[in-house]
């Protein structure tokens, strides 16, 4: 009867695998660092002031005027509501900042007080 075997596979070879994967167990974990994440800086952009109303021309008409206005009161609803929901995005971001550094400080707790 014909002996089968594995080419790639030996008797050492085999050892050697076996000596490995029980001694990979016995490793050190060592924890992996993650870069610290940070919101972008929104400063800049929460600063920003909305445009001003624009000029009345002198001899407008009281047509022309109330133009004029509605597209002011536009421009401030638009800019009101973008700046709200960039103070709103800003605070989200820090927020969850915030709470993956908790986590990271919890992970930290946990591998100091790990025997």
């Amino acid at each position: 009867m014909a002996r089968r075997t594995i080419p790639f596979l030996t008797v050492p070879s085999a050892l050697l695998a076996l000596l490995a994967l029980l001694l990979a167990g016995c490793a050190p974990t060592v924890p992996v660092v993650v870069a610290p994440v940070q919101c972008p800086d929104a400063d800049a952009v929460l600063t920003q002031r909305c445009s001003a109303p624009q000029a009345i021309p002198d001899g407008a008409t009281y047509g022309a005027v109330l133009e004029l206005h509605q597209a002011d009161r536009k421009a401030l609803r638009d800019c009101a509501e973008r700046h709200a929901a960039l103070v709103q995005s800003a605070l989200n971001c820090r927020k969850a900042v915030q709470d993956y550094n908790a986590s990271l400080d919890e992970v930290n707790r946990r591998i100091a007080n790990k025997p």
